[in-house]
């Protein structure tokens, strides 16, 4: 009665098209760029008290765009579970303030990634930065690892997300990665670095992404 048709977005406006049969509306948004969002095919000839007139109810002009909006955006992009930001205080990390995140995990059938992010200041010192991960599970079982991560290109550009004098990366940590056990989790982030004081970076974060993969398919 209603099909619902995928296309892509190619515009930020709101365009009605009626022909001898259908109200086509294609809703675009330049929030959601290069994602997919549902067009909606509606009768034109239907009964008013299912479907008011459009030219002189605002609420059904509007109504069913911002539905679509809200699908399109909840239906795309990763499904992170977990994302925190830690602000390194004046820019200087010292080895006691240690980046700690708490995250519970629901779910052991699903795969997942982690991502660890940094904000640099293009005047960073080194090409890379050295860190200590250390992981407490569930159980109580502590892992912990040194980890080197770059923070410039080989042409000396720094890597990431710019904004003014500084840089947010995203870093792949692990990748299909499971937690074979249920509950709550703890990463702590140590700069692992000669200097105590390891200026130029300003925050420090962790995000998980639970895909739709599971463990053994």
């Amino acid at each position: 009665m209603c099909p619902f048709v995928v296309e892509k977005i190619i515009s930020s406006n709101v365009v009605k098209i009626l022909d001898n049969n259908y109200l086509i509306y294609r809703l675009f948004a330049k929030a959601v760029v290069s994602k997919v969002v549902y067009v909606i095919l509606l009768p034109t000839q239907r009964p008013k008290t299912v479907w008011p007139n459009l030219k002189s109810t605002t609420m059904s002009k509007f109504t069913l765009p911002l539905l679509a909006i809200i699908l399109a955006l909840t239906a795309c992009g990763p499904n992170y579970i977990y994302q925190s930001d830690i602000t390194v205080k004046d820019s200087q990390w010292m080895y006691r303030d240690s980046a700690v995140f708490d995250f519970n995990i629901k779910d052991s059938s699903r795969l997942y990634n982690l991502y660890l992010n940094f904000a640099a200041q293009k005047d960073f010192s080194t090409e890379n930065i050295y860190v200590r991960l250390n992981t407490v599970f569930p159980s109580g079982q502590r892992l912990s690892t040194v980890r080197s991560f770059s923070i410039f290109d080989a042409q000396g550009k720094i890597l990431g997300k710019t904004s003014g004098n500084s840089a947010r990366q995203q870093i792949m940590l692990q990748e299909n990665t499971l937690f074979n056990e249920l509950g709550q989790y703890r990463i702590v982030v140590e700069q692992f670095m000669r200097h105590d004081s390891l200026m130029g970076i300003s925050a420090v974060g962790l995000d998980i992404e639970q895909l739709d993969k599971q463990k053994g398919k």
